[in-house]
């Protein structure tokens, strides 16, 4: 692959390399919901759909039980508790009425993992409500086209993934069913009530259905059965001039009747609402039949169809059903018809039929400690669940709220067709108890190996009750999860990672407020570590005798292991005397400064490992920042530094508390030191105006303007165009309310080298009090994140800001032989809405006829159509692939034209009697190294380097065939 490089699209389009349509992008960060930890119980309604998900392509761990509904978008199961919500896209908001989950695997037996797909009614959310999205791992996105063009404003009501008959499983496509009539490409196309998506472009189902669509089902043998078919259900009658009944199915060119459509059914009271799949043999080799309920006469009317004729079922009373399905406990056991759905209150919740008896029978009687059921939403093979091993078949039940035996609103429990087992905490999502995220770090527990970091973050409870994350919880870029059994009851104030001795692991240490508390009351006093292999929090030593406000690990000149290093109110650990700072070496605290005076006389809020001359010979110095007015009992106002042997100051200090410390390498430059930068509640740095915020250039203090109305709580350095051309910003998080007397620039804010600005324009308002960068993918090509914890007050426990990272290429463009065209492909996927650009050779192409006659389609797609290509020297293809502000390049495909077919010596795609005179002399010679072969010893079938009998034989078949079609022309172009 080419090296990466960046550029700005609008310069190019004005050089006329790239239109500038096609890459309008706003290159600012942009803050997403995607972490946010939301008040109260969001998913307040009925689970409405469930699916099984294989977030990682890992065979070593089990697939995800994910549940979505009214009011919330989907949760995972993560085997003994319920993951973050996936707000991710939909910006924390709420709002979002889910209709159907499932899975799609977009590049088919590639190394990707499989994207969960959803449809529903995101009219409060995505920002096209287009009622369609699907969810790749790191946040929800709609179905764009690269033109910005998406089903606006329609809700399908279901969607199906399907692989067309004569496709391989890469070429999945999704399907959509709902109410809708949008135009899917330029006037005048078409998409009445069903519609395609196959990843890039939407598509139509010939003259589509004239009236909505309610139900889909993908109708085949066996996956990727060449009989595959896409079946629908609701109130249409007609497709064009074909005549449907309120039932059809799809092959990809027709829509036909199955049978004479709904049986029984009257014109008036209803349409088909559901549809779903009973397999009578299980594993033996008949193909499933369709099911499909219906209301006739106020009741439910159950049918099957079995490809030949229908049969229907006595009616089911008034409700709906939300599900047909086949229950098969076991291999053995005979195949039974399970509908699931709402029959009212006291009546069960699903069905199965008994054919023995010719009648419905409950499928789970109610029992008195479960109360009423609401409705049973799915019935999946699963890996894993509650009391149930790892691949039992079993169903998910939705119940009432006023349920006993401890069950909250929307309380969920499994059921293997003998036993109910409760999920231990259902399915409420309860308020965050405490008032802020006050500390974030990241923490690799695997160190070099395979798994990526997890950020950490302290301050907050995501649940409680049972689900209590108990004050600090991870997130891995999927979710928010536990950090040991309990986590840690107790205020917690500041987080770290340490190696107790060089090549040990490093462990998660949090400190805080005394009296913390871990698993099983475990006395943790105020200072507690986490290794990679336990899992369990543990103390340090006798802890601290007040709180810890700020932890960093830091390694003495000439030392080879680090000392943890705790700042604070505490005067001493145990006997030893320490004035509010000191070092932990894994066995015992030690004092900073001299026995009379050690540490500092006042509280310590920020500590930093610090070094002054970069590559330069100086050890790396501690650098302690706080509300003291001296250190080892000399004077050194709010900020001083430590050596290893004594304190010294800097300059005069600062005429205020210091809550916050960074090294600032302000000129991108390695060669040159980073500068020191303090924030806190201050106005003067060395007698100099300095309000917020003071940068230490290591001679002297300057200001960065004036940060007023509060504390500056947290400062970092972000690059947020990653290996683009603009330098890591200064950014500065705090209780500040005003910039330059700036109102409007407050909280969150960064220094692009001359000015102040908010880091996005539409990022939350909230104090914040910590700021961390996070790399979701470790070392692979994606920069990192910036998140922010904030006040819970401001509506989220924390907050995202979307780098626009450079795309990934997943699938390279594939070199081709063909004289009559080709066409061209790339895979990619990123956090932005992708665009395109071709080239030819280093030359941007043009859309339509190039010099040389031949004619490019698509050159801002995914999918470059060349046809009519000149005859000659093979030309090299590449395309960039754009998300913001960066640009990745594709590896280069060769296109030839000539040699494409074996046996075609005069390249006009046909193998005859010219072919053949154009053989014989070369036949005759043999060895392709005599001079009076022909150029490219063209004869020589099988490359050994002579024209012989093995050569013959192949020119033979080819003879025997006469036509010889271009190979993409062939396998892609007649698909198209």
């Amino acid at each position: 692959m080419t090296p990466t490089t960046r550029a700005n699209p609008f310069v190019l389009a004005l050089l006329g390399v790239i239109t500038p349509v096609a890459f309008a992008q706003d290159c600012a960060p942009t803050y997403s919901g995607r972490m946010a930890v939301p008040t109260g119980a969001p998913f307040t309604e009925n689970i409405r759909c469930a699916t099984n998900w294989d977030e990682d392509n890992r065979p070593e761990t089990p697939r995800r039980l994910v549940l979505a509904g009214s009011g919330s978008p989907p949760f995972v199961w993560l085997n003994d508790h319920w993951s973050e919500p996936l707000w991710r896209g939909f910006n924390g908001t709420g709002g979002v009425y889910f209709e159907t989950l499932s899975t799609w695997d977009f590049d088919g037996p590639g190394p990707l993992p499989e994207y969960l797909v959803a449809c529903g009614d995101f009219g409060f959310s995505l920002p096209n409500n287009s009622g369609a999205a699907y969810y790749d791992g790191y946040s929800w996105r709609e179905l764009v086209t690269p033109q910005g063009f998406s089903m606006y404003h329609a809700y399908p009501a279901d969607m199906v993934v399907w692989q067309p008959p004569g496709k391989d499983s890469a070429s999945k496509i999704l399907v959509l069913g709902g109410e809708f009539d949008r135009s899917v490409e330029p006037l005048p196309v078409y998409a009445k009530n069903v519609a395609t998506w196959d990843k890039t472009w939407f598509g139509v189902c010939g003259a589509g259905l004239n009236a909505a669509v309610e139900s889909l089902v993908v109708w085949e043998s066996y996956p990727g059965a060449p009989d595959s078919v896409v079946v629908a259900t609701g109130s249409f009658t007609t497709s064009g001039a074909t005549p449907l009944n309120h039932i059809a199915k799809w092959d990809g060119q027709t829509w036909s009747p199955i049978g004479d459509g709904l049986p029984g059914y009257d014109g008036n009271l209803g349409w088909g609402k559901k549809l779903g799949l009973f397999d009578p043999d299980g594993d033996g080799p008949g193909r499933p039949h369709i099911m499909v309920s219906y209301p006739t006469q106020g009741q439910i009317s159950v049918a099957r169809y079995d490809g030949t004729a229908w049969t229907t079922y006595p009616q089911l009373g008034a409700g709906s059903i939300t599900q047909l399905s086949t229950w098969q406990p076991t291999p053995e056991s005979t195949p039974k018809l399970l509908v699931n759905g709402s029959w009212g209150v006291n009546q069960p919740s699903a069905y199965l039929w008994d054919e023995p008896s010719g009648a419905w029978v409950p499928f789970i009687p109610i029992a008195s400690t479960l109360g009423n059921g609401r409705s049973l939403t799915q019935i999946q093979p699963l890996s894993g669940g509650p009391a149930r091993p790892p691949g039992d078949p079993w169903i998910l039940c939705n119940w009432e709220a006023s349920t006993p035996a401890g069950l909250t609103t929307n309380g969920l429990a499994s059921f293997d067709g003998a036993s109910v087992s409760l999920f231990p905490t259902g399915f409420r999502y309860n308020s965050v108890t405490t008032p802020k995220i006050a500390a974030l770090t990241t923490w690799d527990p695997d160190a070099s190996g395979p798994e990526s970091p997890v950020l950490v973050a302290a301050g907050f409870v995501a649940y409680s009750g049972l689900q209590s994350f108990g004050n600090i919880s991870s997130w891995n870029a999927k979710g928010w999860n536990k950090l040991g059994a309990n986590g840690i009851s107790g205020t917690l104030n500041a987080l770290t990672t340490w190696s107790p001795a060089p090549g040990q692991p490093r462990r998660l240490v949090a400190g805080g407020n005394p009296n913390m508390v871990g698993a099983g009351s475990a006395q943790l006093g105020n200072l507690a570590s986490m290794s990679p292999s336990s899992g369990v929090w543990t103390a340090l030593g006798t802890g601290l005798s007040a709180n810890i406000y700020a932890l960093a690990s830091w390694k003495p000149p000439g030392s080879a292991s680090e000392l943890l290093i705790a700042g604070g109110s505490f005067n001493s650990a145990g006997l030893t005397n320490l004035n509010q700072i000191g070092s932990w070496d894994g066995t015992r605290w030690s004092a900073l400064g001299p026995a009379g005076a050690p540490g500092v006389n006042g509280i310590v809020y920020a500590l930093l490992p610090f070094d002054p001359d970069g590559a330069g010979p100086e050890p790396e110095l501690l650098v302690a920042g706080g509300a003291f007015t001296s250190a080892g009992g000399s004077p050194a106002s709010r900020i001083a530094r430590w050596d290893g042997a004594s304190w010294q100051p800097f300059a005069a200090g600062l005429n205020g508390t210091v809550y916050s410390l960074f090294a600032w390498d302000h000129d991108n430059d390695p060669e040159t030191p980073a500068r020191l930068v303090a924030g806190g509640l201050f106005t003067q740095a060395d007698a100099k105006p300095a309000t917020g915020l003071a940068v230490w250039d290591g001679t002297t203090w300057y200001g960065l303007g004036s940060l007023a109305g509060g504390k500056v709580s947290a400062i970092l350095a972000w690059d947020f165009d990653g290996a683009g051309p603009a330098l890591p910003q200064l950014v500065v998080g705090g209780a500040f309310t005003s910039v330059n007397a700036d109102p409007a620039i407050k909280y969150l804010v960064t220094w692009n080298g001359s000015s102040w600005q908010l880091v996005s324009e539409n990022q939350p308002g909230g104090v914040i009090e910590a700021l961390q960068l996070f790399d979701a993918d470790g070392p692979g090509p994606l920069a990192p994140d910036l998140v922010a914890g904030t006040s819970i007050s401001s509506g989220r426990g924390a907050l995202y800001f979307a780098v626009h990272q450079q795309a990934i290429i997943t699938a390279q463009p594939q070199s081709a032989c063909a004289s009559a065209g080709a066409t061209l492909r790339v895979e990619a996927r990123g956090n932005q809405t992708l665009s395109y650009a071709w080239y030819r050779d280093g030359v941007a192409l043009t859309e339509g006829t190039q010099s040389d006659g031949s004619i490019a389609r698509g050159v801002y797609q995914p999918e470059l159509r060349i046809s009519q290509p000149a005859s000659g020297v093979p030309h090299a293809y590449t395309v960039r692939v754009f998300s913001g502000c960066t640009f990745i390049e594709s590896a280069p495909a060769s296109l030839a034209t000539t040699g494409c077919c074996a046996g075609d010596l005069n390249d006009d795609n046909a193998v005859d009697d010219a072919d053949f005179l154009l053989f014989l002399p070369q036949y005759d010679i043999s060895a392709c190294a005599e001079p009076a072969m022909p150029a490219g010893c063209r004869a020589d079938l099988n490359r050994d380097g002579f024209v012989d009998d093995s050569d013959f034989q192949l020119f033979v078949i080819a003879y025997n065939a006469l036509v010889c079609p271009s190979l993409l022309q062939s396998s892609e172009g007649a698909a198209r």
